[in-house]
């Protein structure tokens, strides 16, 4: 020990992103939202199918002189029991969807970690980062997480971290459920690749624009199919 000063405490971190592991899971939620949305429009079905039966019931009903049911007491039991089948499909769908949150949410914050150990951010864009790739999973039935992420990466490629003046110009599309995740991946490969080439949200905002290790393809390419 020669009485000099110690070096500073730092974590680094130096193996690839596991972000194969979190596509999987975004897909796993995503398929879960896309699933509750099938259930809650068939529910809607449903119920309107058997508004409508009842209807027809009660005027046969209140006919002076009924005519032949037509099997539909039958239909309308059937109904009731589909009903509650899919209200209960519905409350295992939540329930599974809430766990994959949670589970999404926490590998979230994970992947933040380590992009910022990898590539050594400062606190400031850290926090700017975790702005865009919120950690922070509140889904309704207009917007979830996917499509809430996605615009914002879609910001960043196009602000701080744009190539060119070409990037810069560019009018995001408006927000809308996604049919799929790939253009969210992308999106955030193309984020991860030029914060591995320099580049930075806040302060020096210079993005180098040759292909890093994680890219998968480039930028203009996914703006194209927005």
């Amino acid at each position: 020990y020669d009485g000099g000063a110690e070096e500073p405490f730092t974590i680094a971190f130096q193996d690839s992103l596991p972000l194969h592991d979190y596509f999987a899971l975004i897909d796993d939620h995503f398929a879960l939202r896309k699933h509750l949305e099938e259930l809650r429009s068939d529910l809607a079905d449903r119920t309107h199918q058997y508004r409508v039966i009842q209807k027809r019931l009660l005027v046969r009903f209140k006919d002076r002189n009924p005519s032949p049911l037509s099997h539909l007491d039958t239909l309308l039991a059937l109904t009731y029991e589909q009903t509650i089948q899919l209200t209960d499909a519905i409350d295992d769908v939540e329930r599974a969807l809430r766990t994959v949150s949670c589970h999404l949410a926490a590998a979230t914050e994970l992947v933040l970690l380590l992009i910022r150990y990898r590539f050594g951010l400062d606190e400031e864009n850290f926090q700017a980062l975790r702005l865009h790739l919120s950690p922070d999973l509140c889904d309704t039935v207009d917007q979830g997480w996917e499509e809430k992420v996605d615009t914002a990466l879609m910001h960043l490629l196009r602000t701080s971290l744009a190539r060119s003046a070409k990037d810069r110009a560019t009018l995001p599309p408006p927000m809308k459920v996604p049919q799929d995740t790939l253009k969210l991946k992308k999106r955030l490969t193309n984020v991860v690749d030029r914060l591995a080439n320099g580049g930075r949200i806040c302060g020096d905002t210079t993005a180098s624009g040759g292909g890093g290790e994680y890219a998968e393809e480039d930028e203009e390419q996914a703006a194209g199919q927005d």
